[in-house]
């Protein structure tokens, strides 16, 4: 599967994820991968984490229904305690086996 095709498809599942009132967060391994979900999903006005300040935004942000955060997989942390009802889906492009570990730590907790 070509790069561009996995992010049309990223997008449309962000898309049907968000109307649907859901939190998505989109995981990127590499920063040329973030940034090209950047663009591709610019008009969704999602929030950024490239650093642990954007962590920090990002736990509050999953309470938002219909919110979408683009986040670095590094700045993932197992320090997140977020009370919420709102469906928290976690979408992941591509694949690493050093961080792997990390993004599903976090997701487990919420």
């Amino acid at each position: 599967m070509s790069g561009a095709t996995r992010l049309k498809g990223i997008g449309r599942e962000v898309e049907r994820l968000a109307k649907e009132g859901h939190c998505v967060v989109v995981v990127a391994w590499t920063i040329v991968t973030f940034d090209e979900l950047v663009r591709d999903l610019e008009q969704r006005k999602p929030l950024l984490c490239r650093d642990l300040f954007g962590f920090d935004r990002l736990r509050g942000q999953l309470t938002v229904p219909g919110s979408v955060a683009i986040a670095l997989a590094n700045i993932l942390s197992t320090d997140v305690k977020p009370i919420t009802s709102v469906p928290v889906d976690i979408l992941v492009h591509g694949r690493s086996d050093s961080a792997q570990s990390t993004t599903l730590s976090f997701a487990l907790l919420i």
